[in-house]
């Protein structure tokens, strides 16, 4: 049978490097995590994790808005171009960048943690959807 990843295909090793072939593989519906001092599974370990995960997002014509909230290393890739690389031991930083997208675009998300607490958040905003102030 053909695998299906409707939202996001993750990809998750128990190593640091993303080395060899992932641990585990399955549909992840959004990217927020807080695994805190919790194994993503039950076949990978507490700390010194790996994980990928990559989709194909639709965005109508518009400047958006990407955040990524890490604790660890991070890296978000646009059409296979590096937009975001935060690839070193962090304590739950919060990174964002803004982006002109139109038409779908394959997003990838890359993540290690090193050890202690384990978080990983990723979502964008258009900046239009945004209030002004007044």
């Amino acid at each position: 049978a053909t695998e299906s990843f409707p939202q996001w295909k993750g990809e998750y090793w128990a190593n640091r490097t993303l080395n060899g072939a992932p641990d585990l593989v399955r549909n992840d519906r959004d990217l927020d995590f807080s695994w805190e001092k919790r194994a993503p599974a039950a076949n990978l370990p507490i700390d010194n994790f790996s994980a990928r995960w990559t989709r194909r997002v639709r965005f109508f014509e518009d400047s958006y808005r990407f955040y990524v909230h890490a604790d660890d290393g991070v890296k978000v890739y646009i059409d296979g171009k590096k937009v975001l690389d935060e690839w070193h031991n962090s304590e739950g930083k919060v990174y964002s960048f803004i982006r002109r997208m139109d038409g779908k675009h394959n997003l990838e998300v890359k993540f290690f943690e090193n050890v202690g607490d384990a978080r990983l958040r990723f979502w964008w905003t258009r900046i239009r959807d945004l209030p002004l102030p007044r």
